[in-house]
């Protein structure tokens, strides 16, 4: 009975249109809760994967191949290209460590006579992030009070406040300040993701 599973179990992996069977990739981050997306050959986000720790089964396209891009708010986003190790099956571990978005990864999307109005907004939006990473909560409502007035069209910004809120257990004031976030730039999906995360929680 044994040697007749095995049998069955070799024919359906020797498939011919069946080139990964069996294959797990586990795919973890530091810090973790980065959202994982698929990419296309020439680098463009496909859809998303999920958000580390992940665990995928097969590449989008069904191939043998995992282009991947790994990303979190306040972290410079990393691409991954990973190759099966075997045809029959066999499993993949990755750990990604992502690098803090510094002043000189900020200057780097700025040029020209912009860099002075750069420098004073990355400042700004540096200090908020390390403010809410300490959980200050009186800090983070000064710098809110402060910034509102200038950055309020910003998305950065209103995608900063809405994670803060969202950790401080205000969800009104988080779906509003992530809404807000989303309309600014409709590009942003972790704000997206994490809105509809709250809604879908509300309903309930």
């Amino acid at each position: 009975m044994e040697r007749v599973q095995k049998w069955f179990w070799m024919q359906a992996c020797l498939v011919p249109l069946v080139n990964s069977c069996g294959h797990t990739l586990f795919l973890g981050s530091t810090p973790s809760g980065a959202n994982v997306y698929y990419l296309s050959s020439n680098g463009e986000r496909l859809s998303v994967a999920g958000q580390t720790p992940l665990t995928l089964k097969q590449p989008q396209d069904g191939g043998r191949r995992y282009f991947l891009e790994v990303d979190k708010t306040g972290f410079v986003p990393k691409s991954l290209f990973i190759e099966q190790s075997h045809p029959l099956g066999s499993d993949s571990i990755v750990s990604v460590s992502l690098k803090e978005q510094d002043k000189e990864w900020f200057y780097s999307s700025f040029s020209g006579s912009f860099s002075v109005q750069a420098s004073k907004l990355i400042n700004f939006f540096l200090e908020l992030r390390s403010r809410i990473t300490d959980n200050d909560v009186e800090a983070v409502k000064k710098i809110e009070k402060q910034m509102n007035a200038r950055y309020a069209l910003f998305s950065t910004f209103n995608a900063l406040l809405g994670e803060f809120y969202v950790k401080q257990g205000n969800i009104a004031t988080a779906k509003k300040f992530l809404s807000r976030a989303i309309e600014v730039n409709p590009q942003d999906v972790d704000s997206r993701i994490l809105l509809e995360r709250l809604n879908q929680a509300t309903k309930k």
